[in-house]
């Protein structure tokens, strides 16, 4: 990816499907490098010719089907963004592929929504400058559930009846499910009314069969395989990141904010420091380097992420939520947890500002994986600073 514009080559074994998209996507030539497959084994071929930024595949193909076209570019072009177009009786067909996929939308798909889709690769990436981070979030098909959760998950999905208020109980209070389950509510794919930010709502949506061939046919979430001690380190963040969301989203309320920006507080703080799970999962063998390198110079954890991978785990994270389709707010509030009052007058009541407070409160000493930020200034003048933390505390 460069400053030039985005190499997008577009796969579907239909003819007349492309020329469509060629007329349709024309007005896009002179920002975008368009190159157009029959089939799997062509785009493939291409490929090695030339790589890509983003590959556009239909996934019912003659021959290779687009998931499987997708798990291929997963493993030998990770650092492509992967899109799936599917009608939605296709459903089924896309499980077994599912960790390959960053979007999924459903065909026939507007213009606009699938230009949307490829123009935010290039606006993430201008995010996250560093091509090695972007190359490790791309690499990552999900990231690890916490291990009772997801065994209770197993067993809840397997009764006969299913407990779904239990199964969205389960999934809402781990940030892991929460991500997979919002980023397949939140496609297109699934023609969803509105965007959904909610992941309870979001399980009663995809419903008990959805989540069982997810879940447990699918196999789509990753574990680490890296020793006890990262498994335990991206626990106690998991840990750490929902109690953050929850005193996010009650700073929200007695702010008097209004119900969606207590939703994204919640979520936000769940999410808050995912990019650091990313980096522990992706970058376990450096990320060790990053913890000494913070003790021996006294930096915070961010600082030093700064000095080894040139980004931030909140830089990390935001581009990995970007990439997996969640809201821009969420975005934005991940990516400005730590100087939210940097955001314009508009986003007084923004979920980013309260994040910063509940991290803020909780936060653990210097160097911890979930270390107090420092405070900043103008979100502490926005708000009644003193009556929200003593009432955290008390909370907490």
């Amino acid at each position: 990816m460069n400053d030039n514009g985005l190499s997008v080559l577009f796969v579907d074994d239909e003819p007349h499907i492309l020329d469509g998209l060629r007329r349709q996507l024309h007005v896009h030539r002179s920002r975008w490098k368009m190159r157009f497959a029959i089939d799997g084994a062509a785009a493939l071929q291409m490929l090695e010719t030339e790589p890509a930024d983003v590959v556009v595949s239909d996934l019912r193909m003659t021959g290779m089907s687009g998931g499987e076209l997708l798990r291929q570019i997963h493993e030998h072009y990770p650092q492509i963004t992967r899109i799936i177009f599917s009608g939605q009786t296709d459903s089924v067909g896309l499980f077994p592929n599912l960790g390959s996929v960053h979007h999924y939308l459903q065909k026939p798909c507007e213009p606009t929504v699938l230009c949307r889709a490829i123009e935010r690769t290039y606006e993430l990436g201008m995010r996250l400058r560093s091509p090695r981070m972007r190359l490790a979030v791309n690499r990552i098909g999900a990231l690890p559930p916490g291990g009772e959760n997801y065994r209770a998950l197993r067993v809840e999905l397997g009764r006969e009846p299913a407990d779904i208020s239990r199964i969205a109980t389960l999934v809402s209070r781990d940030p892991a499910l929460t991500v997979k389950v919002l980023q397949l509510v939140s496609s297109a794919f699934f023609g969803m009314p509105r965007r959904i930010n909610d992941p309870h709502l979001a399980v009663v949506l995809l419903g008990v069969n959805m989540l069982q061939a997810i879940v447990v046919a699918g196999q789509v979430f990753d574990f680490l395989e890296k020793g006890k001690r990262h498994r335990d380190l991206v626990a106690a963040i998991w840990k750490s990141s929902i109690v953050t969301g929850e005193l996010a989203a009650r700073y929200a309320q007695d702010a008097h904010a209004p119900a969606e920006t207590q939703q994204l507080a919640r979520l936000a703080g769940m999410l808050s420091l995912i990019g650091r799970a990313i980096l522990l999962q992706s970058e376990a063998s450096s990320y060790e380097e990053v913890i000494a390198l913070a003790k021996r110079k006294q930096l915070s954890l961010a600082a030093a992420e700064m000095e080894v991978y040139g980004a931030t785990f909140a830089e990390v994270g935001a581009y990995a939520l970007g990439l997996w389709g969640l809201p821009d707010a969420i975005v934005d509030a991940i990516a400005s947890q730590a100087a939210p009052g940097s955001l314009p007058p508009s986003a007084t009541n923004d979920a980013s500002g309260f994040v910063h407070l509940a991290r803020w409160t909780l936060g653990g000493p210097p160097r911890a994986l979930d270390e107090k930020p420092n405070l900043d200034a103008a979100v502490a003048a926005r708000h009644n600073l003193g009556a929200l933390t003593q009432r955290g505390r008390e909370c907490a």
